[in-house]
């Protein structure tokens, strides 16, 4: 579940280390706003392999 969450951040260009979050209070909040972001259809950061047409 860790690993598809990362994924899920890459496709919407932001770094695994918002995961981070869960540690604090209502930190869920912000993931959960990340996770449901549509996906980016131009390049991200890690590679292009991320969104297929």
């Amino acid at each position: 579940m860790l690993g598809s969450a990362v994924r899920r951040l890459h496709e919407t260009n932001h770094s695994g280390w918002w995961l981070w979050l869960d540690l604090i209070p209502l930190g869920w909040l912000f993931i959960l706003y990340f996770l449901i972001l549509p996906t980016v259809e131009e390049p991200v950061r890690w590679g292009s392999y991320l969104y297929t047409e």
